[in-house]
């Protein structure tokens, strides 16, 4: 299998019914930031009278992109399906494997196959500023959801790529090309809104693994302690101990988080008229870590669709954060570094966009489907001002 294209549709094809037990009936490629994947129409090779319809996701190990969390993206998405909630499930291979791995001269590659959720993606939708906020309080809240069963899963995730720069706290990382950003105004409050994020968001954590909240900081980094019992005891609507409370009060929790619950992630479905919560795709960024990053950043590209169709930006931050605080309330200090959170994801994506299309000018259109309106974004927190503005949030 090394003489040949791994990625290619007619490889593919042989992957699915070799490894799979799929024979295709048609296949599309797909557009992607960094992978190659497809939509397929295929049958069982026992049963042609079963039609299914399956996503094909390709990654290249050695790329830049590639974050190691393949094993944490299957437990993740198996166990959240397992207690209902809709996402994107792997199939496994006629060896019981989730993936199949390829080594090429130039490069190691998994593939993995994965269920179709019906519906369309928010970004893709044109929606009435009424029905986008509805929208934006079901991801919030089920955003939540998510992160509360992340709470619950017992996976011991360990990866060589800490610094991964899509990582909320690694954001620093992720805007080190902001020499690709060729407008000086947008460079200007890329680095005002990084300085924040820095003296604010990174400060706390900091603050937070040196212990200086009264030497127990190190509850923001357990799972299966303190942080988790504190969620616990709150869902069941048991009356928390003053130690607890004051916790959540004071730090960032953490738990396993999805980190790109985005408007091009989130599936909508029309139910009887009505726009409802169809399921969320593509787990490749999923790790453990502070929920108020992921938060964070489902909100930044929500604003950006927010501005496409013309509704009030911190109307649909509130929608979304109302959501996600009917099912898991922000702490204090969660509440004080949310808009970093906002504004660190939204100069990531940025400036990673401006580079990336510099490298593959023919996808740019693609690449900044949600980028392009960033600088519109900036321009009205700018206009608001970033105290108000943070107090608009709540």
């Amino acid at each position: 299998m090394s003489q040949v294209n791994f990625t290619s549709p007619e490889n593919v094809t042989t992957v699915l019914r070799n490894e799979y037990g799929f024979e295709t009936t048609n296949i599309t490629k797909m557009d992607s930031y960094f992978n190659v994947n497809y939509m397929v129409w295929c049958h069982l090779e026992c049963d042609k009278t079963l039609e299914m319809k399956v996503v094909v996701k390709i990654f290249d190990q050695n790329a830049a992109s590639f974050f190691d969390n393949s094993k944490l993206q299957h437990a993740f998405m198996l166990h959240l399906s397992n207690h209902g909630y809709k996402c994107s499930k792997p199939y496994q291979t006629k060896s019981g494997d989730t993936y199949v791995q390829h080594q090429s001269d130039k490069s190691d590659f998994l593939l993995q196959v994965l269920s179709f959720l019906p519906g369309d993606s928010i970004n893709s939708l044109k929606f009435g500023k009424e029905d986008f906020l509805r929208m934006c309080y079901l991801s919030g809240e089920n955003l939540a959801k998510l992160h509360l069963l992340g709470q619950t899963l017992d996976f011991k995730f360990k990866t060589r790529s800490s610094e991964f720069l899509y990582l909320p706290e690694n954001a620093l990382t992720g805007t080190e090309k902001i020499s690709s950003v060729g407008d000086t105004k947008i460079i200007g409050q890329i680095k005002k809104h990084m300085s924040s994020y820095e003296n604010n968001f990174l400060r706390v954590l900091n603050d937070l693994r040196k212990g200086k909240y009264r030497g127990i900081s190190s509850i923001c980094s357990l799972h299966g302690g303190l942080a988790y019992y504190s969620i616990k005891l709150y869902i069941t609507n048991t009356l928390l101990p003053p130690l607890l409370l004051h916790l959540r009060l004071v730090f960032c929790l953490k738990g396993f988080i999805h980190c790109d619950f985005s408007d091009c992630n989130v599936i909508a479905t029309n139910v009887a008229g009505e726009w409802e919560f169809g399921g969320i795709l593509d787990f490749e960024h999923c790790h453990f870590g502070y929920l108020v990053g992921g938060l964070g950043i489902s909100i930044a590209y929500f604003l950006t669709k927010a501005v496409a169709i013309g509704c009030d930006i911190m109307h649909a931050a509130g929608a979304l954060i109302r959501g996600y605080q009917s099912r898991n309330p922000l702490t204090g200090t969660e509440k004080n570094v949310l808009l970093d959170a906002i504004m660190s994801r939204l100069c990531v994506s940025y400036v990673i966009g401006c580079h990336q299309a510099s490298l593959r000018p023919e996808n740019s259109e693609f690449i900044f489907i949600q980028s392009k309106h960033i600088p519109r974004v900036f321009d009205m927190i700018d206009k608001t001002g970033r105290q108000h503005a943070s107090e608009l949030l709540f």
